[in-house]
Formats: C-alpha cells, sequence, structure tokens
C-alpha cells in the first residue's frame, strides 16, 4: 500500500501509476463524476473512502474534484460514503450520516467516522473498480457496440443494470 493526502492508503496498482481515469477522461466533467460515483457505489457497506483518496485514485488534480460530484449525485449514491480524510462531514450532513452508517454498522463517534471504517480494496476489489471505470469510458467514447448498451442509455443505468447481476457485498 502506499500512503496519498491526507495519510489514507491506496492499492500498488495505483501508486505505481495506474490511475482508473485516463487523461481524456479526467478531462470530462459528465466522467469525472460518474467515476466517482462508481468508487462510491463499490465502497461496502459499513466502509467510508475520503475524498482525497477518490482524487488519487481516479488521477484527479485534487479533493475538490471528487468532492463536488457529490452535487450532483442522483439518487440512490450512498454518500454517506464519502467523507473528509479526518472521518467528518459537514455539520449539515453529519446527523443523516450518523444514521446510515448505524444501518450499515461503520464505526464512528462525535466527529465522524472511525479510521477503522477506510476501505482499502484487496486486489480484487481493485481489479473490479478498474473494470467499472474502464467500462464507463468505453461508454463515453462510444466504444461499445449496440448489444453492449443501447445509444441512449447512460453509463448510470449500466451501473445499475450491472448491480442488479452482482452479488452483494458483505
Amino acid at each position: 500500500m502506499s500512503n496519498v493526502p491526507g495519510g489514507r492508503a491506496r492499492p500498488e496498482s495505483a501508486a505505481r501509476g495506474g490511475a482508473l481515469l485516463s487523461g481524456e477522461g479526467r478531462r470530462d466533467p459528465e466522467v469525472v463524476d460518474e467515476a466517482v460515483f462508481r468508487v462510491l457505489e463499490a465502497c461496502p457497506a459499513g466502509r467510508v473512502v475520503a475524498y482525497g483518496t477518490v482524487a488519487a485514485w481516479l488521477g484527479l488534480s485534487n479533493a475538490r474534484r471528487a468532492a463536488a460530484a457529490m452535487r450532483r449525485a442522483p439518487e440512490g449514491i450512498p454518500w454517506w460514503r464519502h467523507v473528509r480524510t479526518d472521518g467528518g462531514l459537514i455539520p449539515e450532513l453529519l446527523g443523516r450520516a450518523r444514521r446510515h452508517w448505524e444501518d450499515e454498522g461503520t464505526p464512528y463517534g462525535e466527529r465522524g467516522v472511525r479510521e477503522a471504517a477506510f476501505w482499502h480494496p484487496d486486489s480484487l476489489e481493485w481489479s473490479t473498480l478498474r473494470d467499472r471505470i474502464a467500462q464507463l469510458e468505453a461508454i463515453d467514447a462510444g466504444e461499445m457496440g449496440a448489444d453492449e448498451t443501447d445509444a441512449g442509455e447512460t453509463a448510470s443505468n449500466v451501473t445499475a443494470a450491472s448491480e442488479a447481476t452482482e452479488e452483494p457485498r458483505c
């Protein structure tokens, strides 16, 4: 594991320069948003990931880009799994997040989640996440065939469809 801003660790494959998003993807705000959402969807219940960690994994310039995506998050994105490096959230969200953390068994305290709650993907989780981001970029580039996705289908719809066929995470 390798440290990223804020002392969080990321998988070695990311540390070796393997950002999940290509340079092209990082230039498209919609692709960046969708990539952030896919990371949060992949984060297991009871775990959280820091804005800066998501930014580092995706190859973004700073944590603010990952945090900004949350202003545009559609219904169903587990926003409470995306926290500051210290495990906290803004006061307006902290109370609502605590209810979700309690439901998911996320270890938390007065000011936010505890260090034990931070997600450190194993190699299988990292590989799955890399595949999900690659799929997103392929959809954006129009590289998928008509049999793989309808022209009018959005990346979010594809994500929802793929989740329906995946086994639930523990």
